[in-house]
């Protein structure tokens, strides 16, 4: 059904080849890392969101690490876009 959240059925920690390669380009950033920990759904749109539970590492003197899920929107073309991150509470 478009625009609702569909849960994998098998979430895994390994994301799809174009997927991965997508999220490490565009979560290369300075101060942060980030490392999925869940590949848990998907959202059909003009095209798809990506729902990643992530690690985020904040690099300091002593690093600070959080929960976070992120998505990644697939448009019909096979381009990503990063569009959100979320600290989970």
């Amino acid at each position: 059904m478009v625009g609702t959240w569909k849960i994998l059925d098998t979430p895994e920690c390994k994301l799809p080849e174009k997927l991965s390669t997508a999220f490490n380009d565009l979560l290369d950033m300075d101060g942060a890392g980030y490392k999925p920990m869940l590949y848990a759904a998907t959202q059909l749109v003009a095209g798809t969101n990506h729902l990643i539970i992530c690690k985020q590492t904040i690099v300091a003197k002593e690093p600070i690490e959080f929960l976070v899920y992120v998505i990644i929107y697939e448009d019909l073309e096979g381009n990503f876009v990063l569009t959100r991150i979320e600290r989970i509470v």
